[in-house]
């Protein structure tokens, strides 16, 4: 563990389910400050919202001030599904979602699997755009002398 939230013995999954359900909301407020969340959300919104990363993600980077944000790229991963979304919806758009999915088996979910992002920030790449790039691992593409063929599933840029 590290030492998050003053824990510093190993734990199973359950066992860090059984600490954090029994005192998540004594902790919330002081979890959220060491991880520099901008803006903060309330404990029942969190656990209202927690089946679903994408909404906590959007809330506490994207949506209270889209135009203000010094986030133009958020990306999430791991067991969720994965996909890029602009916000606010439409032309105008000063935000990108970007969600790298996962590695679980494909017979386990009903989406695209062993998916992963490229993001290119404009100030490594030199261009007038952060773009960013989703990315579908084909095993099956012959993997000729352990190459394999990645497939484009989507892409979205936004201006620096």
């Amino acid at each position: 563990m590290t030492g998050v939230d003053g824990y510093n013995d190993p734990f199973s999954f359950n066992g860090v389910q059984d600490m954090y359900s029994a005192n998540i909301e004594d902790l919330w407020p002081e979890t959220q400050t060491e991880n520099a969340v901008p803006v903060p959300m309330d404990v029942l919104f969190a656990i209202w919202h927690g089946y679903d990363l994408t909404s906590a993600a959007l809330y506490e980077y994207l949506y209270q001030s889209p135009h203000l944000s010094p986030y133009k790229v958020v990306s999430f991963g791991h067991s969720h599904k994965p996909g890029i979304d602009v916000y606010p919806a439409g032309n105008q758009y000063a935000g990108i979602y970007a969600n790298s999915g996962s590695w679980i088996d494909p017979d386990k979910c009903d989406y695209d699997v062993r998916t992963y992002l490229v993001i290119k920030p404009a100030e490594w790449t030199g261009s007038d755009l952060d773009v960013v790039m989703l990315y579908q691992y084909n095993p099956e593409s012959g993997g000729m002398g352990g190459i394999y063929v990645s497939g484009l599933i989507a892409e979205e840029n936004i201006l620096d």
